[in-house]
């Protein structure tokens, strides 16, 4: 047993512009008891900003390029398709496996990308990206039907709620449907032992923001304060219930020994437009379609409109866009893959670079001896394509204005180091305004590079929240340079581990009393040289997190 015990809550995705005016306002009298008498402040997220890059490098103290995961998905070694990440996606320690190895009790609960789970010592139920069938995501064997025996209910492992107008009542109930099993669940695990780690994630907070943000934001195009007055009170009630009816508990529980830490992944804001990159790349040359019949038909109708945003919008405008969400995924993506442009139609030995993942621009060049069917010869021809590449990335303007599209385009060894880093992207680009995000899965949507949203009206940004309180944390303390990289080493730290030196991450001095701080023991481990395969889920495994991927609106880019 640890001296010390930590209880971490990740509240997915929140963000200081929406938590500290309601905190101001009264209703978060929880985390308003943290702020005052403990720590408070944002907690930087990493590159990119997004949930599974995110959570793995708080799992392991280590960024993208020494853990090896980028994105929700990655590309197959044997081809060109696109495979959903899992648990042995992330090819590093996690510091619950140090606290396991020396002897600590740890809980696990609701755990993103924690699926196949692992048996720890303690509990462990994994959840985003689990498999909607599965029975299996939880450890030790019988824990799920013991959760279900307690709250009364078959498990919840998430929402799938899309937000149509007029509709906000049907996500929102959804919403707090999950939400009130996931802390019944949390919270009865957590009175089942005295933790030495406990961590418990609640993503209704990213996936409200998602798709309900324009009315959060009086700012955004879509907002509407009609109807914003008419569910201002369960929208703001996803943050109000978490602070009375979960945190409010653990507050309680805490005595001399104990730490309470409540974190986010990453930020949130408004989304406004999105940038196709793979259309961009089309349009540049760097793409080249396949010479078939076939091809040459669907990319004809392409560059004339015939897109799956199109298709969508006609369907709006006839009132049928229900009809789409009850087309089962399976036969919707089926329907796409033949009906219009993707990648499968690319002729490969002559595409010089293509593209995946959201939020950022990431882009990859198809380099012999890398990529199955690579064309760019590496060295001089691959400097020089990337620079060019890079060059016109930068001449790209906001429509309508002088300000360039990208703050920055950057080479990817200049973003990542590590043995993973040469499975990143070749080429990353951060969005100068962060209204204008890139959609890059699937891949041809529209015929436009950039087109204004269609339906999520939030997403990601770098500045999350990080709220402390215990014994030897400062007392009321703002902070703004911390790091979630940092997380999982002050974790360590504050249960007496010493700080493997092959961790990005460090403590975070700045959030302990001076009387408190002391330097953390180091334990020694040799940077991992040799970079080792992922290992993918089933196929049957792989199509229902594809599924749940497309109804979360990461798929669809629309």
């Amino acid at each position: 047993m640890a001296k010390h015990r930590v209880v971490v809550v990740g509240m997915d995705g929140c963000t200081q512009q929406i938590l500290q005016p309601l905190i101001e306002a009264g209703k978060l009298p929880t985390l308003a008891k943290l702020q005052r008498e403990g720590i408070a402040g944002k907690l930087w997220s990493v590159v990119p900003p997004i949930t599974p890059a995110a959570w793995s490098s708080f799992y392991t103290g280590k960024l993208p390029g020494k853990h090896g995961v980028y994105e929700f998905l990655y590309r197959k070694p044997d081809g060109y398709d696109k495979a959903p990440v899992n648990s042995r996606s992330i090819r590093a320690k996690k510091w619950w496996e140090y606290a396991n190895d020396a002897g600590l009790r740890t809980c696990l609960f609701n755990l993103p990308l924690l699926y196949p789970t692992q048996p720890v010592n303690g509990i462990a139920v994994s959840g985003m990206l689990t498999p909607e069938s599965a029975r299996d995501f939880g450890k030790p064997e019988g824990v799920v039907e013991e959760i279900e025996r307690v709250v009364g209910k078959p498990y919840s492992l998430a929402t799938n709620a899309v937000y149509r107008k007029g509709e906000a009542s049907r996500v929102l109930d959804e919403l707090h449907r999950v939400l009130e099993y996931h802390m019944s669940a949390g919270l009865h695990l957590f009175k089942k032992e005295r933790w030495d780690v406990f961590f418990c994630h609640l993503l209704q907070t990213d996936s409200m923001q998602h798709e309900l943000w324009h009315l959060l934001d009086p700012t955004h195009s879509a907002h509407d304060p009609q109807e914003w007055a008419e569910h201002r009170e369960r929208i703001e009630g996803v943050y109000t219930r978490i602070d009375r009816e979960f945190l409010a508990p653990l507050v309680e529980s805490l005595d001399d020994d104990s730490t309470l830490l409540v974190m986010s992944d990453h930020g949130f804001g408004g989304i406004e437009h999105i940038i196709y990159m793979n259309l961009w790349l089309l349009q540049k040359g760097y793409i080249q379609w396949s010479s078939d019949w076939w091809t040459r038909a669907k990319s004809w109708m392409h560059r004339n409109g015939v897109t799956p945003r199109n298709m969508y919008k006609l369907l709006r405008s006839l009132g049928l866009s229900g009809l789409r969400d009850k087309m089962d995924l399976a036969n919707r993506e089926k329907w796409m893959n033949r009906g219009f442009m993707n990648l499968r139609r690319a002729d490969w030995s002559k595409t010089r670079a293509y593209s995946m993942g959201n939020i950022l621009g990431m882009i990859y060049l198809n380099v012999r001896g890398r990529e199955p069917q690579g064309c760019v010869e590496p060295g001089d021809d691959y400097e020089r394509l990337r620079e060019e590449i890079m060059s016109e990335l930068k001449a790209e303007r906001i429509p309508g204005s002088n300000q360039p599209l990208f703050a920055k385009v950057e080479k990817g060894e200049e973003v990542f180091s590590g043995v993973y880093q040469a499975t990143g992207p070749d080429i990353v680009c951060t969005p100068t305004d962060w209204r204008y995000q890139v959609f890059g899965y699937q891949d041809f949507v529209s015929n436009k590079f950039i087109e204004s949203y269609m339906e999520m009206t939030g997403h990601h940004r770098p500045d999350g929240i990080l709220f402390g309180l215990g014994p030897k944390f400062a007392k009321g303390r703002w902070v703004e340079d911390c790091r979630l990289v940092d997380m999982g080493p002050t974790i360590m730290h504050l249960v007496g581990l010493p700080i493997p030196t092959d961790m990005d991450g460090a403590p975070l001095e700045q959030l302990f009393d001076d009387d408190s701080w002391e330097y953390p023991q180091v334990l020694p481990v040799e940077e991992a040289t040799e970079a080792v395969p992922a290992v993918e889920l089933s196929e049957d495994e792989q199509r229902l997190v594809m599924q749940r991927l497309k109804a979360l609106g990461y798929e669809d880019g629309l």
